[in-house]
């Protein structure tokens, strides 16, 4: 004999289900990444002279990258990306690099999980070099 439940109640259960999970995509829908590169303090590439930092920053399959500031131990950026719409369980991830002529100095990574809505933050690069970012989440409300 088949169960007196219509097969419809159960997928109304699970479609529920699926939408009230932490980790779903409902919870971060109709909001976007905006993320602030600052500066970074006492970076140290070349033994010869000061560092062309750049960043790369990467949050998912995008990836942005900031102009380089030449000859600058301390460079200063203060520059913002769009990343579009905020993803469940991605993490921005910041690599720093001395730029020179053939081979690219990498001079240390951040990764921070994107959770709140507001963040300004530094973390530890190579050589206790500091660098200094943000990110901003961003709702349809706010354009």
């Amino acid at each position: 004999m088949a169960s007196s439940q219509p097969w419809w109640r159960f997928l109304l259960l699970l479609v529920v289900h699926l939408l009230i999970q932490p980790d779903g995509c409902s919870s971060n829908e109709g909001k976007f990444l905006q993320v602030h590169v600052r500066k970074a303090n006492g970076l140290r590439g070349d033994p010869t002279g000061a560092t062309d930092a750049y960043v790369r920053v990467s949050y998912g399959s995008t990836t942005k990258t900031t102009p380089p500031v030449s000859e600058d131990d301390n460079p200063i950026w203060n520059i913002s990306f769009d990343f579009g719409k905020v993803i469940s369980g991605y993490k921005l991830e910041f690599d720093v690099f001395d730029k020179d002529v053939f081979f690219d100095d990498w001079m240390g990574s951040c990764n921070v999980p994107v959770e709140n809505n507001n963040v300004s933050s530094s973390c530890q690069l190579l050589k206790d070099a500091i660098f200094y970012y943000g990110y901003t989440i961003l709702t349809e409300a706010d354009f």
